[in-house]
């Protein structure tokens, strides 16, 4: 009867209570994952322009001094050992050049991966935040459904007292 559906609506309401809690962890947990990632992004991004500021002054530098500035290097050298020495000096240069080039790229390429990432994340927290917002909604309604029986069983009650009174005075 009536207090089988208030016990099996508080039954009801403990478990979406409890599912709320935990979505509500499961929020928490993954707005820090989130914060998380953009520090990190925050991080790649900051790594990435001052890569790129090197890259770009070493690039003016050799446009302000162009090539002749190797030159000026490899003819000033006294002897062929050193003229050796400072060809090897360009050619590890050059090499670096390329590195910084690559290092470049792969943070640029790990940027991309961290926004990618990090839309995962809220897309996640999204569909985290919607389940709770339905629970509670779900709680509500168990809310509501339990007023209204309460309020049938105090009529019950209600109307019980007043037959018992009458049949009292009869």
């Amino acid at each position: 009867g009536l207090l089988s559906k208030l016990s099996e609506l508080d039954s009801e309401l403990i478990a979406v209570s409890e599912r709320l809690e935990y979505l509500e962890t499961e929020i928490a947990t993954k707005e820090a994952q989130i914060l998380v990632t953009e520090a990190e992004l925050n991080e790649a991004q900051n790594q990435r322009d001052v890569q790129y500021q090197e890259m770009k002054d070493l690039i003016q530098f050799i446009y302000e001094r162009g090539e002749t500035a190797y030159l000026e290097v490899l003819f000033g050298a006294t002897s062929f050992s050193e003229f050796v020495t400072r060809a090897n000096y360009i050619s590890k240069l050059e090499a670096y050049d390329r590195s910084m080039l690559e290092i470049y790229r792969e943070t640029c390429g790990m940027i991309e991966e961290v926004k990618a990432t990090l839309e995962t994340e809220a897309a996640e927290l999204d569909a985290l935040q919607a389940e709770a917002e339905s629970e509670k909604a779900k709680i509500e309604d168990i809310i509501a459904e339990t007023s209204n029986y309460i309020t049938i069983y105090e009529d019950q009650v209600e109307e019980a007292e007043r037959l018992a009174k009458k049949y009292e005075k009869e």
